[in-house]
């Protein structure tokens, strides 16, 4: 009996403008400043909210926020600017605090990624946890990206 698993998408279980606001939040706090996190979850935003309908509100070709939002795009500012825009968001720019001493869990709304997450799981029915493989954990990068398995 062979086994079929789909790709893994967050963006199945983010269900409210509430949601994407939030990890939107986190991943802004996550990022290391080459902004991938921000730009994969610009993406995930926008494939939930319907990327042809957010192309139409920022005016911009949806092929083009394809591209842009991709994980070796590199979005201008103004894209950026469109993109939160018509997710109902805007850009902010804040002081950062010395990045010298190690942080703590960043909390932006009082709630931290894991808490986010932990919360988006809540979405996850049952049966979907249940196709996870068992060796998931080992073979993450075979799952997501198509590496080599390693056999654990």
């Amino acid at each position: 009996m062979s086994e079929e698993y789909r790709r893994f998408d967050p963006a199945d279980y983010v269900k409210s403008e509430e949601d994407v606001r939030g990890l939107l939040r986190a991943a802004a706090d996550e990022d290391n400043g080459d902004g991938a996190v921000i730009r994969a979850v610009l993406k995930r935003a926008a494939r939930t909210r319907n990327m042809s309908a957010l192309a139409r509100d920022t005016g911009l070709n949806r092929g083009n926020l394809y591209e842009a939002l991709s994980e070796d795009g590199n979005p201008t500012l103004a894209t950026l600017l469109k993109v939160a825009n018509a997710l109902g968001l805007r850009l902010r720019l804040e002081s950062v605090e010395d990045r010298a001493e190690p942080a703590a869990a960043p909390k932006r709304g009082g709630r931290t990624l894991e808490e986010i997450l932990a919360d988006l799981s809540k979405n996850v029915p049952a049966e979907d946890w249940a196709k996870l493989p068992d060796d998931l954990i080992d073979n993450l990068d075979h799952y997501t990206a198509g590496a080599d398995r390693v056999d654990g």
